[in-house]
């Protein structure tokens, strides 16, 4: 997904609030730049392992699960 979308999946108010935490230990992954593209992409199932890392969710608990 890209950037904009890719902040609002993991609940930043802002892109540049996004951008600081990519890359970083306990933020999420750094977008990954395809061949021929020029923009940056995340992966869904990337994005969402690091959220659930980030608040202590176990591996078989699904994101939304308790809803």
């Amino acid at each position: 997904m890209q950037e904009d979308l890719a902040a609002a999946f993991a609940g930043e108010k802002t892109v540049e609030h996004f951008r600081k935490r990519c890359g970083k230990p306990g933020g999420y992954p750094k977008g990954r730049i395809p061949v021929g593209e020029t923009r940056k992409y995340w992966l869904r199932a990337h994005l969402e392992a690091a959220i659930e890392a980030r608040f202590g969710l176990a591996d078989d608990e699904p994101v939304g699960g308790y809803f």
